[in-house]
């Protein structure tokens, strides 16, 4: 049985834990890291060409958000499957061409929440969906890390006015997920 190329595009943060963790699984190849900048060494195959990215089986784009809604136009007549990370896009307009997109398109494309899978959901949802707790009236949720403390946040796009939603952008976007 042959191996299945995925790509990945991005290389640092998120991406990276992607690039680790799809180079331990067996029956996959880590065929290329689409990075559009330089990059003076890596132990990936890293590249700054696109095309690579559009022959492999299976693309994950963990891109900082903002770019999201250029790599899926880049991948618009790919034929593979896509991992998307949360949130998908930045903007209204860019949620109004997705809808528009074909279901078939569609089905091929996965947006990453990870909270789902979360014991801790699986409970609170069999007891909502049981009717154990009553009617929901009310969600108050506490969620942090220490990202904006670390010294390149301020740098980051995540900080940048315009570039991010913020705090409700980046984990706000997970509970919204599963409240729907």
């Amino acid at each position: 049985m042959s191996k299945k190329k995925i790509a990945v595009i991005g290389l640092r943060n998120h991406a990276l834990r992607h690039i680790q963790m799809l180079s331990s699984i067996p029956g996959i190849e880590l065929k290329v890291v689409y990075y559009p900048f330089d990059v003076e060494s890596s132990e990936f195959p890293v590249t700054m060409d696109f095309e690579s990215v559009r022959s492999c089986d299976g693309v994950v784009i963990s891109s900082p958000t903002p770019t999201h809604m250029e790599y899926l136009e880049l991948l618009n007549d790919y034929n593979g499957y896509i991992l998307l990370e949360k949130p998908a896009v930045s903007t209204l307009e860019q949620i109004t061409i997705i809808k528009n997109w074909s279901n078939e398109k569609k089905s091929r494309i996965h947006v990453n929440f990870n909270l789902p899978f979360s014991s801790i959901y699986k409970v609170f949802n069999s007891l909502i969906q049981n009717k154990k707790l009553g009617k929901l009236i009310a969600v108050d949720i506490a969620t942090s890390h220490g990202l904006a403390f670390k010294p390149h946040y301020r740098e980051s796009w995540r900080h940048k006015a315009g570039k991010s939603g913020g705090v409700l952008e980046t984990v706000g976007i997970h509970y919204i997920n599963l409240l729907l």
